[in-house]
């Protein structure tokens, strides 16, 4: 994805890679993908590879932001979110169910998680 604002976007990711040539979506400068207003990463498949994008100053319409889940037919395995933080990013009724993240299929990968400095 290249650097820059993304507002209001559903990202859908399904693919079917391998082991040895995974899919990946990953940011042009890890850190300066913004994604923010009503956004969403739902992944479903094999061997995906998501890295470096930032969700901020925003929320999800659905019940997670990152899931590892497109749908009860399209589960994900074997993939892997990375280099990816999730800052402010929360519904604006308090009171409204809110996750960051919902794991879903077998052998999925999070790490870095975290805000990786302010920019």
């Amino acid at each position: 994805m290249s650097n820059g604002v993304w507002k209001d976007v559903p990202i859908i990711f399904f693919g079917k890679g391998t082991k040895e040539k995974p899919i990946k979506l990953r940011a042009e400068t890890p850190g300066k993908v913004f994604i923010e207003g009503e956004s969403y990463l739902h992944m479903g498949g094999e061997h995906l590879i998501i890295d470096g994008l930032y969700f901020r100053n925003g929320h999800s319409p659905k019940n997670s932001v990152i899931r590892y889940m497109i749908s009860e037919d399209s589960i994900a395995f074997n993939c892997r979110v990375t280099n990816t933080v999730v800052e402010d990013f929360t519904k604006p009724n308090r009171l409204t169910n809110d996750r960051w993240v919902e794991f879903y299929g077998k052998h999925n990968q999070l790490d870095q998680l975290l805000p990786l400095r302010k920019i």
